[in-house]
């Protein structure tokens, strides 16, 4: 399965974005996949497309924070296709059922989701 099969869905929350101990921007999910998530922003110049951005979304009307550490897939003047590298057991646990509730069709997030687990990590 390439990963462009995963089912994507349409989700739209603010969420925060940071890379190292100083670069902090805002942006916005256009659609995420329990593999990758699509953020509309302006990137800013100094982001560097090497290393780690770090995503915080905080569900709208609740306390409930995920936290994803991605990479950079894609890049544009106006958005960033980020591939989860990383998520907490608490934070995956939030981001599935996210992913989940907006898919529709248990069948197919559950076969996404095990062929998830079954990817070698990132290098």
């Amino acid at each position: 399965m390439a990963q462009d099969e995963f089912v994507r869905v349409t989700y739209t929350a603010p969420v925060t974005l940071l890379q190292g101990d100083t670069l902090r921007f805002h942006g916005s999910i256009h659609d995420i996949s329990i593999h990758d998530l699509v953020i509309t922003c302006q990137p800013p110049t100094a982001l560097d497309p090497n290393n780690i951005v770090d995503v915080v979304l905080i569900l709208p009307d609740t306390d409930i924070e995920i936290d994803l550490s991605t990479k950079i897939n894609e890049m544009s003047e106006n958005s960033l296709k980020l591939d989860v590298d990383h998520i907490d057991l608490e934070s995956l646990v939030h981001y599935k059922r996210l992913v989940e509730l907006n898919m529709g069709d248990d069948k197919k997030f559950h076969e996404d989701l095990e062929h998830l687990i079954e990817l070698p990590p990132h290098e």
